[in-house]
């Protein structure tokens, strides 16, 4: 029994011990829910990373094994958003075209010579490369990677980017010289050549895109035709 003359104090320091227990309470709530729309926020903006960098990257005709990957990133996104917010608008439809965009990959084009349309488009294309090489390397997606699939995705957007730097300068050499401009494209060939001998890594692909552009300088500075087997001062599209 509590004396009546410390009901009053007593029934004070109750009331205050709850609204400091539900302030508690409440302040927590306020952080997982800020914390929850930070989580959703990151979410969206991964997805939308991933959306603007196959779109971006979509002329150079990315590997599968990378294209099903980033898809899947996509696809593994919108469920966690379902997860942490079942009302998020359409998030049901959101998900199912994120799993038919994955399953609707093809397959792999092989070894393309991709050529872009203007000088802007082909810097576009370098930096889509540079950054979805960060995402790789770093281990940006949301399903963490080995260490031996990041470096075989690496080795393939490697070779790809290889195979978007002889589409340009050649292209560019092809132009020049068609104009009767052949410094121009002997010039062109040169950087095709410098940033090959350059680059990152160096397997059979990207020597063998280095062979081709020795050969095609030197077809343009002595006129010698290609050995057998070798092209011209030419390239194919994608």
């Amino acid at each position: 029994m509590i004396p009546d003359n410390l009901t009053i104090p007593v029934a004070v320091i109750g009331m205050a011990v709850l609204t400091v227990i539900a302030a508690g309470l409440f302040s927590s709530y306020q952080r997982g829910q800020a914390y929850k729309r930070l989580r959703l926020q990151r979410l969206m903006q991964g997805i939308q990373r991933i959306e603007v960098l196959l779109e971006q990257l979509a002329g150079v005709s990315l590997p599968r094994d990378i294209r099903v990957l980033l898809r899947q990133d996509i696809h593994d996104r919108y469920r966690l958003v379902a997860r942490l917010y079942a009302r998020y608008p359409q998030v049901g439809n959101l998900i199912a075209q994120s799993e038919q965009r994955r399953n609707a990959e093809g397959s792999d084009v092989g070894k393309v010579l991709p050529v872009p349309e203007d000088y802007a488009a082909f810097e576009q294309w370098q930096l889509g490369f540079s950054e979805l090489l960060t995402i790789i390397q770093t281990d940006g997606l949301l399903r963490s990677q080995p260490a031996h699939l990041r470096q075989r995705y690496r080795v393939q957007l490697l070779e790809r980017q290889a195979e978007s730097l002889f589409g340009h300068f050649m292209n560019q050499a092809d132009k020049c010289k068609a104009d009767d401009r052949p410094s121009v494209a002997r010039s062109q060939i040169q950087q095709l050549t410098e940033r090959l001998r350059a680059f990152e890594i160096k397997t059979e692909r990207t020597k063998e895109l280095l062979t081709q552009a020795e050969e095609a300088y030197q077809y343009l500075l002595t006129g010698a035709a290609p050995a057998a087997g070798s092209p011209d001062v030419g390239v194919a599209q994608a």
